[in-house]
C-alpha cells in the first residue's frame, strides 16, 4: 500500500509539473495573441490543442508543450495571419528536424514569415531552398498588398519540402518510447487534474 501511495504521489507530482509547464506555454501564447491584436481570432487553449494533435501526428518526436511555447514566437515575431497559424505550426515542427528544436525552428520561420520577400536567404542558411519562381511569386504577392497570401504560399511551398521530417527523426523503437512517454504524461496530467 505504501509503495502504491508513493507511486501515485510521484505520478501526481509529475502530472502537476507537466500541467504547470503547459500552463506557462499557454499563458505565453495568450500574451502574444493579445500583443498582436489577435484576441477573438484564436486562443492559447486552441493553440495547445493543435500542438497536442501535431505531437500525436509526428509520433511525439517533439513535445506539445514545446510546440505551444514556440508558437508564441511565431505569433509575436512572424506576424502570422490567423488562417496561417495551424499550417505554420506544422511547418515549424517539421523544420525542427533541421534546426534541432521547435524553438529554433520557430525563430527561423518567424523571420521568414515576417518578411516573406527575404525568406529565401534566411531559409537557405538551414538548407531550405526557394526557387527563383517561388521568390518572384512571393514578391509579387507582397507588392500587391497580400502579405497573408504570401505567407500562405510560402508555408505551402515549405510544406512540400519539409512534410514528414519531424516524424522521420525517430526509428520505430524510439517512436514507441516517445509515444509511451507521451501517453504516460497524458495519464499523469489526468491524474493530477483529478487530484486538484
Amino acid at each position: 500500500g505504501a509503495v502504491a501511495a508513493v507511486g501515485i504521489g510521484v505520478a501526481v507530482r509529475s502530472g502537476i509539473e507537466s500541467l504547470a509547464t503547459l500552463e506557462s506555454a499557454v499563458a505565453s501564447v495568450d500574451g502574444a495573441i493579445k500583443q498582436m491584436g489577435l484576441a477573438g481570432k484564436t486562443t492559447g487553449a486552441q493553440i495547445a490543442t493543435w500542438a497536442n494533435e501535431i505531437e500525436t501526428s509526428i509520433g511525439a518526436a517533439f513535445d506539445d508543450k514545446a510546440i505551444t511555447a514556440a508558437t508564441a514566437t511565431l505569433i509575436r515575431y512572424g506576424k502570422v495571419a490567423p488562417a496561417n497559424l495551424r499550417p505554420a505550426m506544422e511547418v515549424m515542427t517539421d523544420l525542427a528536424a533541421k534546426t534541432g528544436s521547435v524553438e529554433s525552428a520557430s525563430e527561423l520561420l518567424a523571420k521568414a514569415l515576417a518578411d516573406p520577400t527575404k525568406a529565401a536567404g534566411k531559409l537557405a542558411r538551414q538548407g531550405v531552398i526557394l526557387t527563383k519562381s517561388q521568390q518572384d511569386t512571393i514578391k509579387a504577392m507582397v507588392e500587391a498588398g497580400d502579405a497573408a497570401g504570401a505567407q500562405a504560399y510560402l508555408l505551402r511551398e515549405l510544406e512540400k519540402t519539409t512534410k514528414g521530417a519531424a516524424a522521420a527523426t525517430q526509428g520505430p523503437y524510439q517512436r514507441a518510447m516517445s509515444v509511451l512517454a507521451d501517453v504516460t504524461e497524458d495519464a499523469q496530467r489526468a491524474l493530477a487534474e483529478g487530484f486538484l
